[in-house]
């Protein structure tokens, strides 16, 4: 049982599950791993294993019926935000060579530094701003997620267990809760 009282996974059947995740599931949670490490001392790699072992070690309990991939993206938001705030506490900065070691590059070469580091600041803040509107809508953040990632409407509806409509209902689900909160649109 999880602490909040619903059942969990047993650790081997969170080990089972998550070896069974196919190739291309695991790339995508590498890749929003790789987001959500940024301006932390974890490699989008580290984060993920972290995330996996505190799993299995028992600190973090997968409820039954969540998906896989949404547990684990809420275990490495939560890993990392713990981390920023830890760095935030020491006084780290993150430098240029921090940048280039994680392989982040600015979107557009004719930036100077300054700009690209702003830039990617201003990005991870939309993605964390995005994905805390939907923190506590699994199926909701699962489709977030798959739209950041690019990844197609049947297999976002096939992840989900969403046919068509249902799909489309939380897609309308989404587009309110962003003109709510956002109705004059994204502002810094």
């Amino acid at each position: 049982m999880s602490k909040s009282g619903s059942k969990a996974l047993t650790r081997e059947e969170f080990v089972q599950a998550y070896t069974a995740l196919s190739e291309a599931a695991q790339v995508r949670l590498l890749r929003h791993a790789e987001v959500l490490s940024f301006k932390t001392n974890m490699s989008g790699e580290d984060l993920l294993s972290e995330a996996v072992l505190r799993t299995i070690e028992g600190e973090r309990n997968c409820p039954v019926g969540t998906t896989l991939t949404t547990f684990l993206y809420g275990a490495m938001r939560s890993i990392a935000d713990a981390e920023r705030r830890s760095l935030a506490t020491e006084g780290t900065q993150i430098g240029l060579e921090t940048l280039a070691e994680d392989g982040v590059e600015p979107a557009n070469l004719e930036r100077n530094a300054e700009e690209a580091i702003v830039a990617g600041q201003d990005y991870s803040a939309r993605v964390t701003a995005l994905l805390g509107l939907f923190a506590g809508d699994d199926v909701a953040l699962l489709i977030v997620m798959g739209d950041l990632d690019e990844t197609p409407a049947e297999e976002l509806r096939e992840m989900a267990g969403l046919d068509k409509t249902g799909y489309a209902s939380v897609r309308r689900r989404i587009r309110r809760t962003l003109a709510t909160t956002y109705p004059q649109g994204w502002k810094a």
